[in-house]
């Protein structure tokens, strides 16, 4: 299928990194005046629409790009022989998608749009020639790639150790901190994927997400309309997730909780 139509140039729309909205939360840091220039310049950097369901990449597709997150949410997950999918990862404004492709320069899993979404295509080789010569941005690029790999482990650890109600308070509670801002707490959350799509990623079944989701809204902890979440009691939340009283103290104490509860549910 010819996609030629849904990728656009960053020259001829004239879209530079500077007025994208996703810039502080996908490589801002490491954009100062003259590798922002050089990035410009010298990486033929496209940006790419995509309808819900769309894919991005499949399974083994060579990687030619890293693709960064401007608008919208991509999915990423295996596709099995017998045709099922295992969720592996939620992506959005900001995320890069591709970091755990470079040691085997292949996809391993496939990747589609939630929503409506819009990505930037920056190319690999010239994105890691780049790199050389500004420190800053290979050393953004090892970070990011710590993050994944620590994205990861707590996916495993998720589905490894967690309890039914810790898991899914533990992916709410992941939403929040994605969602968040330095002194500001998101507290209230967009779930674009389906409550299929977070019983898959969290490895159980979907009356089980939907009935300790039920019962959070039941003890006060959230309000559900639609697609959207809002957190009353965000202590609550964490507290399922980390299991330790002390963490929830300290956060009220540096100010960023108000309320004091215990929902007295099983993690």
């Amino acid at each position: 299928m010819d996609r030629s139509a849904d990728i656009v140039d960053f020259n001829r729309r004239n879209a530079a990194c500077t007025y994208c909205g996703a810039r502080n939360r996908c490589l801002g840091p490491m954009l100062n005046q003259s590798n922002h220039r050089a990035l410009l310049d010298d990486v033929n950097l496209s940006m790419r629409s995509l309808r819900r369901g769309e894919r991005l990449f499949h399974t083994n597709d060579k990687l030619r790009w890293l693709y960064v997150v401007r608008s919208g949410s991509i999915k990423t997950y295996f596709v099995s022989e017998g045709g099922d999918e295992q969720v592996t990862g939620f992506y959005t404004t900001g995320d890069i998608i591709g970091l755990d492709a470079i040691a085997d320069g292949r996809f391993l899993c496939c990747g589609s749009a939630l929503e409506p979404s819009g990505v930037c295509q920056i190319p690999f080789s010239s994105l890691s020639a780049l790199g050389s010569r500004f420190p800053q941005i290979q050393h953004e690029l090892m970070h990011r790639m710590s993050q994944e790999i620590n994205r990861l482990e707590q996916t495993a650890l998720r589905l490894g150790k967690m309890g039914a109600t810790r898991r899914v308070a533990s992916f709410l509670f992941d939403q929040v901190v994605r969602h968040s801002r330095p002194g500001y707490w998101a507290t209230t959350i967009a779930l674009p994927m389906s409550r299929d799509d977070i019983a898959n990623f969290s490895g159980m079944a979907l009356e089980t997400v939907s009935r300790i989701l039920t019962r959070l809204e039941t003890r006060g902890v959230l309000v559900r309309s639609g697609k959207e979440i809002r957190i009353r009691d965000l202590a609550a939340l964490r507290k399922l997730v980390t299991d330790k009283a002390e963490n929830v103290v300290g956060m009220r104490k540096r100010g960023a909780l108000s309320q004091d509860s215990d929902i007295g549910l099983s993690a």
